[in-house]
């Protein structure tokens, strides 16, 4: 088992994020993470996932896109060597609030006392609760080409709350709230920049976080030719 040491708060733009316990240096070892995806999903619009995705109900949409692609997209952000999807099980959660500042707290559903986590063969649990999609209106313009039209401008965004927990030591080490940047979203490649900057965003400023930054499908020289890059599995 890797001995963890306690390590000074970091500053970072998480909501609540806290100290975490950081490998010994001087020990090698690998790190296995199971990943815990609530079903508590909600799309203010459902529109706008069809134009890649199709037609289906928007949290199942959401729940496939991020357990299919939070595997391996967290493998290329974070220094866990091996990530799974936790399997459903018969486990009752209950609600553990967390602190993120002198007045504030998270709230998350974890197992209870008694019960074991998902994957207990891992390392860490990394808990996903509240996934929220949103988009508003940036722009709606009407227009006459051949006849009246209107079209609408609406950038999207992630927002989530996320618990991990240290399976090894039967406790919590990081958590707090992800908020992406907002941004249109059109082919399956912007919705594999979000998810890298989903996960990049947590383990932002912890010793979880891989030295080397990822590269944005964004810095890919051309639109169209991006677009075989783009990994994203459906």
């Amino acid at each position: 088992m890797i001995r963890w040491v306690l390590i000074a708060p970091v500053i970072c733009f998480l909501w609540g994020c806290m100290p975490i316990h950081a490998p010994d240096e001087d020990e090698k070892g690998s790190l296995s993470l199971s990943i815990d995806v609530s079903r508590e999903i909600s799309v203010t619009d459902a529109r706008m996932l069809s134009a890649v995705f199709g037609k289906d109900e928007p949290d199942k949409i959401i729940y496939r896109l991020f357990t299919l692609n939070l595997p391996w997209t967290l493998g290329d952000t974070t220094r866990f060597d091996r990530i799974t999807i936790a399997p459903p099980g018969d486990v009752s959660y209950s609600k553990k609030y967390f602190p993120t500042g002198k007045n504030d707290s998270l709230t998350i559903m974890i197992p209870d006392r008694n019960e074991t986590p998902p994957d207990e063969s891992s390392d860490f649990t990394l808990y996903l609760q509240g996934i929220r999609i949103t988009g508003r209106s940036l722009i709606r313009s009407v227009f006459f080409v051949g006849g009246r039209g209107s079209f609408n401008i609406r950038p999207l965004r992630c927002t989530a709350r996320y618990l991990l927990w240290d399976n090894n030591r039967n406790h919590p080490v990081h958590w707090g709230t992800i908020r992406t940047g907002a941004r249109l979203f059109s082919t399956r490649c912007d919705w594999v920049d979000l998810l890298y900057e989903f996960c990049a965003s947590l383990v932002k400023h912890t010793p979880f976080e891989k030295p080397q930054p990822y590269r944005s499908t964004s810095d890919l020289d051309s639109y169209e030719p991006r677009l075989k890059h783009c990994k994203l599995k459906w």
